[in-house]
């Protein structure tokens, strides 16, 4: 059983290699394959299409948001330390997932754009674990909240909005310029009277 996870690993990380160097288009199995070192057919005995492979890669980005949102609230972090962590996290995820959602050609325009059901299934569990992290801010005096989880969707909603306001602006911005930008507003906009 060791031996198929870890096969099944080896190819999901080939799957995100070949989709991030050349898109969905030019992803082929036979590529992928190639990639991770395995036999074509080896690639249908984990993945029975190239869909749910990347299907797979989607799910997988996903719990490597939650698990590494879970840590930074785990991380004995205090303040702003731990706000500016939690931010870089989410902004860190968007970077890759609009990496990926580019070489799938999927749309990202709009609110929900490229949003798959399984991201709209875990974002209660993204909010929460926010709300978690910000509630641990207020204790530390950092912020004020009198919603916790309607603050953790409007942090959400900064970290998504350094993406739209990168592409109106025309130039790229950083993870650690994003990252300033979102803890320096949503700081502002908090402590605010």
């Amino acid at each position: 059983m060791k031996t198929k996870i870890s096969k099944k690993q080896v190819i999901l990380e080939a799957a995100r290699r070949v989709l991030a160097q050349s898109g969905s288009a030019d992803a082929t199995m036979d590529r992928i394959a190639a990639e991770a070192g395995v036999a074509k057919g080896t690639l249908f005995l984990y993945y029975p299409s190239k869909n749910a492979l990347f299907t797979a890669v989607r799910s997988g980005l996903m719990k490597t948001f939650v698990s590494g949102l879970e840590s930074v609230r785990d991380s004995g972090l205090h303040g702003e330390a731990l706000l500016r962590a939690a931010v870089k996290s989410v902004v860190e995820h968007l970077d890759r997932k609009t990496g990926l959602m580019d070489a799938l050609g999927e749309k990202r325009a709009g609110p929900g754009g490229g949003c798959t059901k399984q991201h709209r299934e875990k974002l209660p569990v993204v909010l929460s674990t926010l709300k978690e992290i910000l509630e641990k801010c207020a204790v530390d005096g950092l912020v004020t909240l009198e919603d916790p989880l309607y603050m953790a969707s409007a942090l959400f909603g900064l970290c998504r909005g350094s993406f739209a306001y990168a592409r109106g602006a025309g130039r790229a911005l950083s993870s650690c310029e994003k990252t300033d930008r979102v803890v320096r507003i949503y700081l502002h906009g908090v402590r605010r009277k």
